[in-house]
């Protein structure tokens, strides 16, 4: 198995370990980012992203390549994993983890 395929696969096992609901988790990111980081909110957005942030047996390079280059990596989250998930790795890509 390649690097590529590591990282996809380490990152579908931690999506599908996630076990809250996806749109709240959106919704709540997108209240941070206007200005309202209740504890709920960051509690609920915070969940979602570790799944994409803090995947399982993924390589270094999967870390290095969110670090450096951020659009690419959530372009790749969105376009595999979808654009819910793509909204939270932006949110994470313009706002921090």
């Amino acid at each position: 198995m390649n690097v590529d395929e590591k990282i996809s696969r380490s990152v579908e096992n931690s999506i599908q370990d996630y076990s809250g609901d996806l749109t709240k988790a959106v919704k709540c990111g997108e209240a941070m980012v206007g200005g309202n980081d209740e504890r709920e909110n960051s509690d609920t957005f915070y969940k979602a992203a570790s799944a994409i942030v803090e995947p399982l047996n993924v390589p270094d390079t999967y870390y290095e390549w969110m670090e450096n280059k951020p659009d690419s990596w959530s372009g790749f989250i969105s376009s595999t994993f979808g654009a819910n998930w793509g909204q939270i790795a932006k949110i994470v890509n313009d706002f921090g983890y």
